[in-house]
């Protein structure tokens, strides 16, 4: 009897995935790792973003979360923004991206189905905290997406690949790689780098600053900010 009722669950999972339509499963591929490029074709439920949170190039950005919570008060000023095909024509070798084999294809050349984004940043520093061992993490800069047309923000590339400070050398620690020092009054000027689809226009792209977060009733929290890439806007 018990083999009797093991068959039957197996059949019954077998057939639960058959059922389901080849649209409504994500296809991974044969890589073992995801590049944190999100799928075009995935559906989100993001809440509409309200227009007081959309910023331009150009603006200066309060990090409204880092600033509540900490006493270093921070602001962010993007001062252009450039696509590359290859990351050899952004002057750029394999050992400067993070997580580089993941944007490759089978035979370990660059996967013309994505771009590299750099986008440059001029980071400012109002008030700061003497004595402390906090360091910012420029990560704040979260995720790249696009606003569809119902006004959702839906992320197309999750993780940064690339960061350079201009004003110091650059870490070889990977745990550190995206920390920065930065003085009161003191403005740096950094670049943040993202792999996005190909087919992707930039000027529909915007910056997330912080992490987006919901409420029970599925509102999104009130710390997140965007930022249009778009050089016309």
């Amino acid at each position: 009897m018990k083999k009797v009722i093991c068959i039957f669950i197996v059949g019954a999972i077998l057939f639960a995935f058959s059922s389901c339509s080849p649209e409504s499963i994500i296809n991974l591929g044969s890589k073992p790792q995801t590049s944190n490029v999100v799928d075009g074709n995935m559906i989100f439920s993001t809440p509409t973003i309200e227009e007081k949170d959309c910023y331009s190039i150009g603006e200066d950005v309060d990090d409204k979360i880092m600033n509540s919570h900490t006493k270093t008060h921070l602001s962010y000023k993007i001062t252009d923004v450039k696509t590359y095909n290859t990351i050899e024509d952004a002057g750029l070798c394999a050992d400067d991206i993070l997580m580089y084999e993941i944007f490759c294809n089978e035979n370990g050349a660059f996967d013309t189905s994505y771009k590299l984004l750099l986008i440059s940043v001029d980071v400012h520093c109002s008030e700061k905290q003497e004595n402390t061992d906090f360091r910012p993490n420029i990560t704040r800069l979260s995720s790249i997406g696009i606003i569809n047309e119902t006004g959702v923000y839906e992320p197309i590339s999750n993780e940064q690949i690339y960061f350079l400070n201009e004003s110091s050398e650059k870490s070889s620690n990977e745990k550190d790689y995206f920390y920065y020092d930065i003085n009161k009054d003191e403005t740096i000027s950094v670049i943040c780098g993202w792999m996005i689809p190909s087919n992707i226009k930039t000027e529909d792209l915007y910056l997330s600053i912080g992490s987006i977060a919901y409420g029970p009733d599925g509102s999104n929290s009130d710390g997140v900010t965007y930022i249009s890439l778009n050089k016309e806007g």
